[in-house]
Formats: C-alpha cells, structure tokens, sequence
C-alpha cells in the first residue's frame, strides 16, 4: 500500500528548472533559482514531506520517486563547482555559492557529523597513512552534506586520510559510484544513463533515512518483491561495501554491479 504523503506530487517539475540552468553562463545561483522557487512554495513543502521520521516506514508510488530524483540532479549539478574536475567536463556551472544558496532555501539541515562514516560522507580523494590499518580520518571538506528533516539530500564531500588495508586509493576515490548522476573527480552510474531524453527522468531516488540511532540504506528496495539476482563475483562484504559507500573499498568493483535492490539497516550511536 502506498504512502500519500503529499495529494499531488509535483517535483517533478524540477526538471525544467534543472534544464534552463545548464543554458544559464557559468556562476548562476539563487538569483536564478530562487524566484523559480518563489513560484512554486509547495515544491519545498513536498520536499519536507518526505523528511517525516516515520518516511523509512512508507512506500511511495514511482511518480514520487520520480520527483525525488530530479531533486538529486539538481543537487548533483549544484555541486559541480565544489568538486575537483579530474575528469574532462565542458560544463562550468553553477557558482560556488549557490549550494550553500539552496540548502538555505529548502531549509535544509548541513551534516555536521566530524568522524567519517559512509552514511555521512563520500570520498572524494584519499590520501594513504603510513600504517596500512589507520581508519579514516577526514582531512578536507570539499562541500557539506544536507538532510531534509530524516532524509539524506546528499552526502558531504570529503577526503580521507586512511590505511591501505581499510581503503584502496583507487577504488575508493576513482572507481565507479553507483547511485549517482554526476560527478567531475570519478565515473558514476544510475539507472537514468544509456535510457532517452524523456526515460531518464523515471527513476527513483535513493531515499536513506536516519531515524533514533538507525541508518536506513536505500529504504525503498525493502519493498522490491522481484529483486535481481545478487553479482555473484562479488563476496558479502563487497555488497555490503557497494551499498554503504556506494563504490568499492578495496578494489575496483566495476560499473556492472547491481545494488539497486540491496536494504539494509546499520545500528549507529
């Protein structure tokens, strides 16, 4: 059964605003976006909505999931100026205020979590400890994260220090992020690439959750009842890893990997 959380979903619209602005010359921000907003205060509020504590608990129909998504390309391309560009990008982009510009907008809550965890955190560069068992240790943050209420918006970005048995340098820094439309530094994958211009916009949010102590990962695979079958070259802890971080740990896991169906709930604090 469905949760109806909101009587009309319409995130979706979202995508018009995300296209406009790749048209717009490099440094838009809120002075672009904000009056789009100021139309349309019930996008902030649906957004909201999604926050509840209790939103791990509920199924949403696609379309919201949908809606959901063209958020996350929005946040995606809002971070493109806060990333280093290892990877050739003709986009310039939005300026390196306007993430900050939004979050305040939304009425966002920023990650201030100071000790690395997957949950929290993606990696964006990882700098090798000497001791090959050291745990990482953030060093830099390139951007900070956001919740809306209960729900992760987006991780903070951030560069590791940490031995070479905890984490590859590669793997976990350059090897294929899943879950995740756009990068400038790595490869990414969702379930929006190699479909159309109009296709690409049916796909479903990942919506991670923490609620009292409990770190909900990808709630809504809970209720997938035709899952695909799990990669078999990969052990447990490489799909748990590939779940958690989002990418590989301590290799390159590839870019045919399948965790879209993977739930899992880590008790934290």
């Amino acid at each position: 059964m469905y949760a109806r959380l909101v009587s009309d979903s319409g995130l979706w619209e979202v995508r018009t605003l995300f296209e406009s602005l790749l048209d717009e010359p490099a440094g838009w921000g809120a002075a672009q976006f904000g009056p789009w907003f100021a139309e349309r205060p019930q996008l902030i509020a649906e957004l909201h909505e999604y926050g509840v504590r209790e939103g791990h608990r509920l199924e949403l129909p696609a379309e919201q999931r949908w809606g959901l998504y063209a958020v996350n390309r929005l946040v995606d391309m809002l971070l493109v100026p806060l990333q280093p560009h290892y990877l050739e990008a003709a986009y310039s982009g939005a300026s390196p205020s306007a993430w900050t510009e939004f979050t305040e907008l939304a009425g966002a809550t920023s990650i201030t979590e100071g000790k690395f965890h997957p949950f929290f955190h993606e990696i964006v560069d990882v700098v090798e400890s000497d001791d090959p068992r050291e745990p990482p240790t953030i060093i830099d943050q390139h951007w900070p994260g956001a919740f809306v209420g209960n729900l992760l918006l987006v991780r903070s970005g951030v560069t590791v220090r940490a031995g070479s048995a905890v984490l590859d340098q590669q793997a976990a820094a350059r090897s294929c992020m899943y879950f995740t439309f756009w990068r400038c530094y790595r490869d990414v994958q969702d379930l929006s690439h190699n479909w159309g211009s109009n296709s690409q916009w049916r796909t479903s949010f990942r919506r991670d959750y923490y609620v009292g102590g409990e770190l909900h990962y990808n709630s809504d695979a809970q209720w997938d009842d035709d899952p695909i079958p799990h990669d078999e070259d990969l052990t447990p802890q490489e799909r748990l890893d590939l779940l958690r971080f989002r990418h590989g740990v301590l290799r390159d896991l590839g870019t045919d990997c399948w965790p879209y169906d993977d739930y899992f709930v880590e008790h934290w604090r």
